[in-house]
């Protein structure tokens, strides 16, 4: 009978502790309880593509933009997400044997804008030289767009028989003293670019054969994300009120038709009475700089 009364009072004893054990867990409470989910996202860097087409400096905001994939322009090699994507290259015209005239200016571009964004269809339209450049990187550095002659014009001995761009020069016959002035500069991006523009130098920008870098465009710390374009002269159908930066006072005075007289060579009377006749080409290099630097 002992034995059977410990095991009675045993098992009440346990019912006991579980009967009141939900009671604790249940009680009524009024604070307010959160858990936190975990929200992720990576930002990295667009690199840039020089097939891609460019921003029209007249129309920045056409989806279609301009077709790179003309001979008249030129691609950055080796990009990433920061550099020049592409130039136009700068054609002078015909310099006479005999002749007192010194000034020659670049001809407009003749170049294909796509009217929407299939790329598909394409209007044959005029600019002025232009270079468009880029910063995706994400890291605020800030830059210096520059440009200065690597190589005055020299004689043209042998050419590439494909492409037909000069290989070799006659280095004994040039341009001696020959300089390169740009004129009449804007600068633009697409409006859904909201970043903070660098600066573009206000005055001209004239190369010597010297190869000192001036600059042109300079970007500060947490300024001149994304793409951008220059455009020396503007076109006879140039309109401000599809400027994005002009429009702000940030891009620069645009110069209504002035595309084939803005970028202009001079080459001095001493150089002209001692011309040998054939091709020249220079090398015009343009230079981005994390920085800036300048």
């Amino acid at each position: 009978m002992k034995f059977k009364s410990l095991c009675a009072t045993t098992l009440l004893t346990v019912i006991a502790v579980g009967t009141l054990a939900p009671a604790v867990a249940g009680a009524a409470t009024t604070s307010p309880h959160s858990v936190i989910s975990e929200g992720r996202v990576i930002v990295d860097v667009e690199p840039l593509d020089p097939t891609d087409p460019m921003i029209d400096p007249e129309d920045p905001d056409n989806p279609g933009g301009i077709d790179p994939d003309n001979p008249e322009i030129t691609p950055g090699e080796n990009l990433g997400a920061f550099g020049i994507t592409n130039v136009t290259k700068l054609n002078f015209g015909t310099i006479l044997v005999g002749t007192d005239k010194t000034d020659y200016f670049a001809e407009a571009v003749d170049v294909d804008v796509f009217t929407d964004e299939t790329l598909t269809t394409t209007q044959a339209v005029k600019r002025g030289a232009m270079v468009q450049f880029g910063d995706n990187r994400g890291l605020n550095y800030g830059y210096d767009v520059s440009v200065r002659m690597t190589r005055q014009f020299q004689l043209v001995t042998a050419t590439d028989p494909t492409t037909g761009a000069a290989t070799t020069w006659d280095t004994t016959k040039s341009l001696t003293g020959a300089t390169i002035t740009y004129d009449n500069g804007i600068m633009e991006t697409k409006s859904t670019n909201t970043a903070t523009p660098g600066t573009l130098n206000g005055g001209l920008a004239a190369i010597t054969e010297s190869g000192n870098s001036v600059p042109v465009v300079e970007a500060g710390a947490n300024e001149g994300q994304g793409k951008y374009v220059l455009e020396f002269g503007q076109s006879e159908d140039y309109d401000q009120t599809n400027s994005n930066l002009v429009n702000k006072n940030v891009g620069g005075t645009p110069a209504v038709g002035t595309a084939d007289s803005s970028v202009k060579l001079y080459v001095p009377l001493s150089t002209l009475g001692s011309l040998t006749v054939g091709n020249y080409t220079a090398d015009i290099t343009w230079t981005m700089t994390s920085g800036p630097t300048i």
